[in-house]
């Protein structure tokens, strides 16, 4: 990734990292069998109960992330589109180099709010993160 990636970017990169590091099964990189997942909870999440496992600290920065930007207009339960633009401006600055940054940022939007409501809830948020490390996995090969 570029080096001016955000805290939020670099937490999906890692997540997205750390799922290929044990999904090693040949021709089976999309999916993580019995023994690779065990592995993988061995390993990475050997300290939960100390709070500093990397994949856990990746997804408590996603959720600060998402309460940080969330509480701007006093609800803190949504992100409404203003604050969901400057979640996408600060956070993917890979974004504000785009000549189609106003277009890509209204798509994401509009993708993101799924049941219509003009806010995004944290679930929206959550899933849309995960679309998005699926397509920056893609585009890592």
């Amino acid at each position: 990734m570029a080096s001016a990636c955000s805290e939020l970017e670099a937490a999906i990169e890692i997540l997205v990292r750390s799922f290929y590091k044990y999904a090693v099964k040949e021709g089976k990189r999309q999916k993580m069998n019995t023994t690779e997942f065990n592995m993988m909870l061995s390993q990475e999440f050997q300290h939960v109960l100390t709070q500093s496992g990397t994949i856990e600290n990746m997804m408590f920065a996603l959720i600060k992330k998402f309460d940080f930007y969330a509480k701007g207009d006093g609800d803190g339960s949504s992100l409404n589109q203003d604050e969901l633009c400057k979640l996408a401006e600060k956070e993917f600055p890979s974004l504000c180099t785009s000549n189609k940054k106003d277009e890509i940022l209204k798509s994401v939007i509009g993708k993101m709010d799924m049941d219509g409501d003009k806010k995004v809830t944290f679930d929206e948020y959550m899933i849309f993160l995960s679309c998005l490390a699926m397509i920056l996995h893609e585009h890592s090969k």
